[in-house]
């Protein structure tokens, strides 16, 4: 049997996000468990799209100014998953984002996500005008970035 790490590689040579079947089907005799293991020693990620079930080795993507790689409809963030990607961006976007601004940037809807975020205290959200803007939970923060939307 090969060794797991140049197999893994190998694979994802070919193909350079793949969900865990396809991965076991590439690795054939080797367990999940096994799998898992080898992902977490050489360095992987997962999508924060499709439910976080897509997987990329860490050296593989090329980041957007956002931290982003898409492969086809497969996304993937630096920052790891969904949520710490939209907290990210909120807080580090000196007027906040609105919820069309964080859709279009992450190629899928966030609205759940936004809301889970605003209850769980991670965002804010303030209304400027007639739209809402998600912000910094942080108040002094909050309010500048509100006063650069206005």
């Amino acid at each position: 049997m090969r060794e797991p790490e140049p197999q893994l590689r190998s694979l994802f040579r070919r193909s350079a996000a793949m969900d865990m079947p396809a991965i076991m089907s590439g690795m054939a005799g080797r367990s999940m468990r096994s799998i898992y293991r080898d992902l977490a020693r050489m360095g992987y990620l997962s999508s924060y799209s499709h439910a976080g079930k897509y997987y990329t080795l860490r050296h593989i993507p090329t980041f957007d100014s956002h931290g982003l790689w898409f492969h086809g409809e497969v996304r993937f963030s630096k920052h790891g998953t969904l949520r710490a990607t939209v907290v990210m961006l909120v807080c580090q976007a000196p007027a906040g984002r609105t919820h069309e601004e964080l859709q279009v940037i992450l190629g899928l809807r966030v609205h759940d996500t936004l809301r889970s975020l605003v209850e769980d205290h991670a965002l804010r959200r303030e209304q400027v005008e007639a739209v809402y803007v998600y912000v910094d939970p942080d108040p002094k923060r909050a309010a500048a970035q509100v006063a650069q939307r206005q």
